[in-house]
């Protein structure tokens, strides 16, 4: 009985002071008009289009008129903050749903630039929950999982 009151106690001092001290991180909650959201595509990229859609899904076509996804599935905002040069970044954990890679999760490190028309992209698979130690820190156009993508239709 006196461990378990121990415990109890250390449980009720220490974990206000985590959260205090910033070690615990808060779930981010997208906006409804996220920057990130919309219709993406490059010709010269695989997958040459991807939408990516409020509510936390993701679609990739081949090629790029097809009106059916090859595969696609959830993706998760871990982070965003806005850089000096008004570009909004985002931290993504995506999950595949379907598709061959079904299952697999990817990290991502994502800019969209401050005129909102050019997607940049690094990632990193294999994945099974969120490793900050994983995640890529730059946007390198010569990271061997570097992609770009331009804003394409109405978005």
């Amino acid at each position: 009985m006196k461990g378990h009151l121990l415990f109890f106690t250390a449980a009720v001092v220490l974990l206000p002071l985590i959260n205090v001290a910033g070690w615990a991180q808060e779930k981010y909650i997208p906006k409804a008009d996220e920057e990130l959201y919309g219709t993406w595509a490059n010709e010269k990229t695989f997958p040459p289009r991807t939408d990516i859609n409020p509510g936390g899904t993701f679609s990739d076509y081949y090629p790029v008129s097809n009106p059916k996804p090859f595969r696609g599935g959830t993706t998760e905002i871990v982070k965003t903050w806005t850089g000096s040069d008004n570009s909004v970044y985002y931290y993504l954990l995506n999950t595949f749903t379907s598709g061959v890679y079904k299952g697999t999760r990817v990290q991502l490190l994502d800019k969209v630039s401050g005129s909102g028309k050019v997607l940049e992209t690094v990632w990193r698979m294999g994945m099974t929950t969120f490793d900050a130690e994983r995640m890529p820190t730059e946007i390198d156009p010569k990271d061997q999982n570097y992609q770009i993508f331009t804003r394409s239709g109405n978005d």
